[in-house]
């Protein structure tokens, strides 16, 4: 069933009141001077050779306050960077010595990472804009315009490049894909992966969520990205939303092959009448991962998991992202279950929730 904004709006109030949570936790980053950390990947563990231990990482966003690719009066400097956390909610950049190699430290030009495993091998990758050679886009587009929620309207093309390798510091390009953004993957039991898609226009609206199931991280490319059948009924045709982290979730508890529901988080996003965007964190589940192709895409309805409001005010980036969550995905420790997010365009930080996929 749609939903509309009002609607969902109703719902995360509501429960909150019936399911009040602590305060999460914002980061604090080292050496970041006056740039901004926000959007990261998931936390991952890599092993330090040169410190004999492991370290909890994961890629921050890191660029300039007035950073915008829509605005070429400014310097663009986006950046992927690796981070490790030296004590709870403290991250400081991890090092060429730390590492032993400088590939994988840094990416430029790239907003949004994101991580995952698939078949052993560390899948990494990030939104990249293609800005126009010829002189096209020369002038600012304002913060009010149509184009920064709906980046189809944009001169300039957003694409995700991948990175594949059994290390970070093997990682090494094997795919781009253009025109879409909130590209993800996880493997099915019984190899395959699947891979969820973020089109915008046609039935997809202002942007949905496609989803399509691959053989191999061959078969990632731009004709099977543009492809992937739309989950048609998912929110009211004024919102976008998109999945930013996948979870296989055994249907019966054994792990058997076919026997298992993927795990959506992502999130909605609405403007309001004065340009302001608002973006809850939801989850759900799609519900027939091996038959959706014959069956049609069946899903539970979406579960609002968290809103900026979980957590104390801070920065933002500009009065149009005050309200943004930006959830990178979940942490499962021993007794619960955390929430990973970027927050208002500015911050990065962790809250503590119910696991949306426990039966």
């Amino acid at each position: 069933m749609r939903e509309t904004y009002t609607q969902l709006l109703s719902g995360i109030q509501k429960k909150q009141e019936r399911e009040p949570i602590p305060k999460g936790i914002i980061y604090t980053y080292e050496n970041i001077g006056s740039k901004l950390a926000y959007n990261p990947s998931v936390p991952f563990t890599i092993h330090s050779p040169s410190l004999q231990q492991d370290l909890r990482c994961m890629y921050v966003r890191v660029e300039s306050p007035n950073s915008n690719w829509l605005d070429p009066t400014v310097p663009y400097d986006s950046q992927a960077v690796l981070y490790s956390e030296t004590q709870k909610g403290l991250w400081k950049p991890v090092t060429e010595e730390m590492l032993g190699s400088a590939n994988g430290l840094v990416f430029d030009n790239m907003e949004d990472p994101f991580i995952s495993t698939i078949r052993g091998e560390i899948i990494f990758g990030g939104v990249v804009m293609e800005f126009p050679t010829d002189g096209k886009s020369t002038e600012k587009v304002p913060v009010e315009s149509d184009a920064h929620f709906d980046y189809t309207k944009a001169d300039v093309v957003v694409t995700t490049q991948f990175y594949r390798g059994k290390t970070i510091s093997e990682l090494r390009h094997f795919a781009t894909i253009r025109h879409m953004k909130d590209i993800r993957l996880c493997e099915l039991s019984d190899g395959s992966i699947l891979i969820a898609t973020h089109p915008q226009g046609g039935e997809a609206g202002i942007a949905g969520i496609g989803i399509t199931r691959v053989k191999s991280l061959d078969d990632l490319t731009q004709e099977t990205i543009d492809s992937a059948p739309v989950i048609k009924d998912l929110t009211d045709g004024d919102m976008k939303i998109g999945a930013l982290a996948l979870y296989p979730i055994p249907l019966d508890g054994s792990g058997d092959t076919g026997q298992e529901a993927v795990g959506i988080i992502g999130a909605i996003a609405y403007a309001d009448e004065n340009k302001d965007w608002h973006y809850p964190a939801i989850a759900l589940k799609i519900l027939n991962p091996y038959s959706f192709e014959t069956e049609g895409i069946k899903h539970t309805p979406l579960d609002v998991i968290a809103s900026r409001q979980n957590w104390t005010e801070g920065l933002s980036k500009r009065r149009q992202t005050k309200d943004v969550v930006f959830p990178a995905g979940i942490v499962r420790e021993d007794d619960y279950t955390l929430l990973i997010a970027g927050l208002s365009d500015a911050q990065t930080g962790e809250l503590v929730i119910r696991d949306p996929f426990a039966s």
